[in-house]
């Protein structure tokens, strides 16, 4: 087959300019990250697993678009198993119903629930066994991202046709200045191999957290972006507990220089838009 030399130009040059966000919104639980997909205000696809229902309500309550929640392991009245589950989702994100409905954004929220429904699937365990029939604790994490892979691709597949794409992870946050400065924090993903592979694949990494001032003597509470957040990943030793590795996870805008970022902003998806847009 003849390279398409022009072709590939082509489809790298609308990579470079695509100004859909394709984003991974780390934040504790009640931070905003799940309300803020909200403010994208475009007509979205809200996927999201029974038990973080909330999000979706939340997102819903402030959007000026239109909201259409999916949840993933529920059809019907009828909770899915994990098998299903997992199954399920990569249906829904080969859908074609999703272009003929005009979405004009993808939310999954989020990649904690979903990693909780993969490592209780059936491929899950026959992919860790061993030669001599046993589970190896060892493949864990390639077996979690080779499950995450194609959910990726299809995502990244509707990105390259302008579609937004927002995610969100839970981070546990160790700790935070007297304003709520995110200052050390970790992805609640189960390896550091899982956390830095996922992570990696976003254009746009967003840490989000609550932060009060006080002005002229009144306090001030708001969601913020924290470009400036402490979030990393640390890889230690099972046997002797040293650190081998530690991964940063800076919060990043494809595009955007770090010195253009910010420090803080509203938690607000269009100032992110609008920050890309320069």
């Amino acid at each position: 087959m003849t390279f398409n030399f022009k072709k590939a130009i082509a489809q790298a040059s609308n990579d470079l300019t695509n100004p859909a966000l394709f984003a991974i919104i780390l934040g504790q639980s009640g931070s905003g990250k799940s309300t803020v997909c909200g403010t994208l205000n475009e007509k979205s696809l809200y996927l999201y697993f029974s038990g973080e229902s909330h999000g979706a309500r939340n997102a819903n309550a402030i959007t000026k678009g239109e909201i259409t929640p999916l949840c993933v392991d529920m059809d019907g009245e009828k909770q899915l198993g994990p098998d299903e589950t997992y199954a399920r989702l990569l249906e829904i994100l080969s859908s074609s119903e999703i272009a003929k409905e005009g979405f004009k954004g993808i939310i999954l929220d989020g990649f904690p629930e979903l990693e909780s429904i993969m490592v209780r699937t059936k491929k899950f365990r026959q992919d860790c066994l061993s030669d001599k029939g046993k589970h190896n604790s060892f493949a864990e994490s390639r077996v979690v991202i080779g499950m995450y892979k194609p959910v990726l691709e299809l995502l990244q597949a509707y990105h390259r046709k302008g579609i937004h794409i927002l995610t969100t992870c839970k981070l546990d946050v160790r700790d935070m200045d007297e304003e709520g400065g995110i200052s050390e924090s970790a992805p609640r993903l189960m390896t550091y191999s899982v956390a830095e592979d996922l992570v990696s694949k976003f254009d746009d990494v967003l840490a989000i957290g609550k932060m009060t001032r006080v002005i002229e003597g009144v306090t001030h509470t708001k969601h913020k972006f924290q470009f400036l957040a402490g979030v990393r990943k640390v890889s230690k030793d099972m046997a002797t507990g040293t650190v081998k590795k530690i991964l940063n996870f800076s919060p990043r805008l494809s595009g955007v220089l770090g010195e253009k970022l910010p420090e803080i902003t509203d938690a607000d998806l269009q100032k992110i838009i609008t920050i890309k847009k320069g």
